[in-house]
Order: structure tokens, then sequence, then C-alpha cells
């Protein structure tokens, strides 16, 4: 093939790429689309601020339509996983289950498991396995 044709072929899919982009408006949208979100994570962030203010997982009250990709949670340090999970079971006299800790505290069930055991002097539990029951210690 001459170098001449493959460069005129290059050049009308360039050409036919361009108009539909132009068409499209796609840097309008793109922007538009980044609004929406920025307006969004506003949304989230008031949602998550009043929930930990009255002691519950945000989960419960808005769920946030799913992502093509996981998206992972931000993580939490040490002393906020305390701080939520001994404040939540406070206001539990009565105790929680693991599971109940994790939905309500948003801190996730493997780190719920740890909290529990490296704060062993603190909680006192009943039960085994699903029936396990976690309180405050007296």
């Amino acid at each position: 093939m001459d170098l001449t044709k493959i460069i005129e072929q290059q050049k009308q899919e360039l050409t036919r790429r361009l108009q539909l982009l132009q068409s499209n408006d796609l840097s309008t949208l793109i922007v538009e689309k980044a609004s929406y979100q920025k307006k969004i994570d506003e949304i989230d962030a008031k949602i998550e601020h009043i929930c930990s203010e009255l002691g519950i997982g945000s989960d419960s009250v808005a769920s946030k339509p799913s992502a093509s990709k996981k998206e992972r949670a931000p993580r939490m340090n040490g002393g906020e996983i305390t701080r939520r999970i001994l404040e939540l079971l406070s206001k539990h006299p009565h105790g929680l289950s693991q599971k109940e800790i994790s939905d309500q505290t948003g801190v996730s069930y493997p780190s719920v498991i740890n909290f529990v055991k490296d704060n062993a002097d603190k909680l006192t539990s009943t039960g085994e396995r699903k029936s396990k029951r976690i309180f405050l210690k007296a």
C-alpha cells in the first residue's frame, strides 16, 4: 500500500473521530459529571456526620449506588475505631453481636473481631460464635 493512501486513511479516521467528539460535547459532559459528583460527595459527608452524631452506621440510612469498581473504604485509625465501638457499647447495656457492632459503627467485621481480642480487659462477652454478645465491663 502506498504511504500516501495510509496517511489519507488515517486523516479521514481522525477527522471522523473529531467530528464525533465535537457533536457529543464530551468536555461539557465531563465537567457536568464532576460537578454532580462533588455535590454527591458533599451530601454523603453530611449523612456520615449526622449518622456518627446519632451513633448509627450511615449504611442503614442511605444506600450508595453500587459502583462498577468496588471502592475501598477510607481507613480509620485505632483511636477512631476504639471511640466508635466503646461509644456504641455504652449505649447498649444488653450488648451487641460483633456483626451489629460492625454494621452500626462502619468498622469492618475483621477489625471488630481484632478489637474484641485486643481489648479483653475492657469487654466481656456471653455465648459463642453467632450468638456471642459483647458488653462493656462494669
